[in-house]
């Protein structure tokens, strides 16, 4: 299966209630998992009230490293906004483990920041920064980007970052943060 990234909408009053009951991130980032996840207890509180729009997820799969990459020429970490999905300069969901540590949030302010940095991103830039060979050889997750099996890996980022900026966008117009959880 490997590790995965989802992303997840959530709208500022339920990020409030997720900092002040940490362990209800699973409900949000794994509901199906939410049950047996470790340190999550069903009876500790009752579960967080969702607004509408909360919940809204997108799965980053296995490109989530790559397109980490591609916007900052590092395997982890970098100058935030964009440097967001590796980054732990962003606000921790308590001390849960998700999977990969804690889950990471990017309150409405950020998000909004984020939006506006991917928007002056395009297809061809990402293309430039594409080395399959570095990538390879720096241990970018997934590490299969130099093999010769007929996938064409760059058409997947490329594909996985549209789907991130709108997503990413349609959080901007909703006023909402976002919890960033690799699994």
């Amino acid at each position: 299966m490997g590790m995965t990234c989802t992303l997840t909408q959530l709208s500022e009053p339920t990020m409030r209630a997720l900092l002040e009951d940490p362990a209800q991130v699973f409900r949000l980032v794994s509901p199906g998992l939410a049950s047996v996840a470790r340190g999550f207890s069903p009876y500790a509180r009752d579960p967080i009230e969702l607004a509408e729009g909360d919940g809204r997820q997108l799965d980053l799969g296995k490109s989530w490293n790559g397109i980490h990459f591609l916007l900052t020429g590092m395997v982890e970490g970098g100058p935030l906004p964009l440097a967001f999905i590796c980054s732990t300069e962003l606000m921790a969901v308590g001390q849960v483990d998700v999977g990969y540590g804690p889950a990471r949030l990017l309150p409405p302010a950020q998000v909004d920041e984020l939006q506006a940095a991917l928007t002056s991103v395009k297809g061809s830039e990402l293309a430039s920064n594409f080395d399959p060979g570095k990538m390879d050889a720096l241990e970018v997750y997934p590490g299969v980007w130099g093999r010769e099996d007929g996938l064409d890996r760059l058409d997947e980022v490329k594909h996985s970052f549209d789907e991130l900026k709108a997503f990413v966008e349609e959080a901007s117009r909703a006023g909402g943060g976002i919890i960033v959880a690799i699994q």
